[in-house]
């Protein structure tokens, strides 16, 4: 699965290269990959995030989408710094994006490659889009080299999850079933009354 995803991600710039030099596949290549990024983003990213943090996830989001132009637009002679500041924040949100895959992409059953695996199964698949999308944007604003060190990011961070992701799961499952943990402590109806 690991192997895969990595394949699916470099295949991402080839696909997106090879539909650059035909003008109508660029076109519908684009349109993917703008469709792909707002679909994860409205339909997955946002739902979940307001369905996990309720309201102040709204507040949260409101604030990421103000928060770069309130920068660009009040620090306007410190634009270059503060363009920096939002690269870094992207590449903390993308290494947090890639370790997230590499743990879901840890086998979870014993049902074949479909059949138990379907969220691995998903992160291959959209590691297609990932990659076209990285290198749609990174490439022509900061060239081949940032690219290639994006690319390298997402699959070292993937790579160190994917190897990490069985023991801490071990570890915090392990740490659930003990003594005075939530999992383990009882809830006021399952203890008998007197």
């Amino acid at each position: 699965m690991l192997i895969l995803s990595i394949v699916s991600l470099l295949l991402g710039p080839v696909v997106y290269e090879f539909g650059r030099t035909r003008p109508a596949l660029r076109q519908f290549l684009d349109g993917i990959v703008f469709i792909t990024i707002a679909g994860i983003v409205f339909v997955h990213i946002i739902p979940e995030a307001i369905g996990a943090g309720g309201n102040i996830a709204i507040v949260f989001l409101l604030l990421g989408l103000a928060f770069p132009v309130l920068l660009e637009h009040r620090f306007h002679d410190a634009v270059p710094q503060a363009h920096g500041f939002i690269l870094v924040l992207a590449a903390l949100g993308i290494v947090v994006h890639a370790a997230i895959d590499g743990i879901a992409l840890v086998p979870a059953g014993e049902g074949g490659f479909w059949r138990g695996n379907e969220l691995a199964v998903s992160v291959i698949l959209h590691r297609l889009p990932v990659g076209m999308a990285v290198w749609w944007s990174v490439r022509p604003n900061f060239g081949k080299a940032t690219a290639f060190g994006v690319f390298a990011l997402i699959i070292g961070a993937t790579i160190a999850a994917y190897v990490a992701a069985e023991p801490v799961v071990a570890i915090a499952a392990a740490s659930s079933d003990s003594p005075g943990s939530v999992n383990s402590r009882k809830s006021p109806s399952s203890i008998p009354a007197r």
